[in-house]
């Protein structure tokens, strides 16, 4: 993966396949916690006018080796889908463990669900700095100091 959002991977299920699964899994570059959030952006060959048509997607966090025990399907509630037309699609989720990858997973199924996705990119959103709780008094336009607890693997500039 790369940081070109035109270029992609494809996961692929033959068409003669009605059981089974193939998957790719992306390695961050730095452990996730369950405060962040995963964005992911894919695209389709095909229009994808109804939900019901990937709600045999699902994708699973990964730490090390072994696949987290959360595995959520695109029609899940706590699955946003943002879509910019038919075919792309940016998917975000928080997941539930901490994390150093995910996992797409494409099932096949006996009916005309997607079989083929692109998989442009996958990110971890960090969660937002808290704020150390201060009390600050200043007098108009005197600048104050904030001081922030930074979350893991953020920098500060």
């Amino acid at each position: 993966m790369d940081d070109d959002t035109s270029s992609f991977s494809t996961i692929k299920l033959a068409q003669d396949i009605q059981y089974g699964y193939v998957a790719k899994r992306i390695k961050f570059s730095s452990e996730g916690t369950k405060k962040d959030h995963i964005k992911i952006k894919l695209s389709f060959s095909d229009s994808v006018y109804d939900r019901n048509l990937i709600s045999n997607i699902f994708i699973s966090t990964v730490m090390g080796n072994n696949i987290n025990t959360e595995r959520v399907n695109f029609n899940d509630k706590d699955v946003k889908l943002l879509w910019s037309s038919l075919q792309d699609v940016i998917v975000i989720f928080n997941p539930d463990e901490n994390f150093q990858g995910v996992e797409i997973y494409l099932k096949a199924e006996n009916n005309n669900k997607v079989r083929t996705v692109n998989l442009h990119y996958a990110t971890v959103l960090l969660a937002a700095p808290v704020v150390q709780k201060e009390q600050v008094t200043t007098c108009k336009g005197q600048p104050i100091v904030l001081h922030a607890i930074k979350p893991l693997g953020a920098i500060f500039k």
